[in-house]
């Protein structure tokens, strides 16, 4: 049987939450006592805590404490996934989630969208949208590939926007 996931009134009676991070309101074992910060930084950035042996990142619990409910995603605005500030979380679909994300480690250009295209010798930008990659063009300058990409991600992407 799967635990049920956790209520905001229960997370209210287990934590306190202050400037963006969550405390234990009372101590769970012998080796976490009352006031010590709640749960393990992971390696991917997140901070998580174990509740009833289910975990939860610590964003996650935040958002409920404030608003009452999960959604699906719980998006970081400034993109700290350790910055878990109430007023640095949203709510969001996988897809705005996705959108909110900098220039991949894998970028050669420095540029989100942007890649060199070999055979026309050209830079090539290009962006998502609801799972679909769509060109936008060819150009000479990289300068000019950066400004047609950063206009069609503004013009899609909506407050999700984010140019790297």
């Amino acid at each position: 049987m799967t635990p049920e996931i956790i209520s905001q009134d229960e997370a209210r009676a287990l934590f306190e939450y202050r400037d963006g991070v969550l405390y234990w309101r009372q101590s769970i074992n012998r080796s976490v006592p009352t006031g010590a910060i709640a749960g393990a930084l992971r390696s991917e950035g997140y901070r998580q805590v174990s509740i009833r042996r289910r975990m939860y990142r610590a964003h996650r619990i935040i958002f409920l404490m404030h608003h009452g409910y999960l959604p699906p995603e719980v998006d970081h605005i400034n993109e700290n996934k350790n910055d878990s500030r109430i007023e640095n979380l949203r709510a969001a679909t996988r897809r705005q989630n996705a959108n909110n994300v900098g220039v991949r480690k894998d970028n050669t250009s420095g540029v989100k969208g942007v890649c060199w295209a070999k055979r026309e010798q050209k830079w090539r930008a290009q962006c998502r949208v609801n799972g679909k990659r769509y060109h936008i063009g060819y150009y000479a300058d990289i300068k000019d590939a950066q400004i047609a990409v950063r206009k069609f991600r503004e013009l899609h992407h909506g407050e999700f926007v984010n140019h790297g």
